[in-house]
């Protein structure tokens, strides 16, 4: 199983679990991957632009996905369900 990207959150055991009994959304586990990512480049000491980290992001971990999706991903509020 790959690395526990909500390790801030649940612990290795909860992922791999809610992982195995398919209770997590593996898109949704991706966007907080990116949204992530993102963050740590923002906070950096490299100064990019939003332009430059999207990019960066894009060449660099997920080619598959359009420089568009990305600045979706990352610009997008989540909306707290009820």
């Amino acid at each position: 199983m790959s690395a526990n990207p909500l390790s801030e959150i649940i612990t290795d055991e909860q992922y791999e679990q809610l992982m195995k009994d398919g209770l997590l959304n593996p898109l949704r586990v991706r966007d907080v991957i990116i949204k992530k990512r993102y963050e740590e480049l923002k906070n950096g000491t490299e100064k990019m632009s939003s332009s430059e980290r999207i990019d960066k992001i894009q060449r660099e971990e997920y080619k598959y996905l359009t420089f568009e999706t990305i600045r979706k991903i990352v610009m997008n509020k989540w909306k707290k369900r009820n």
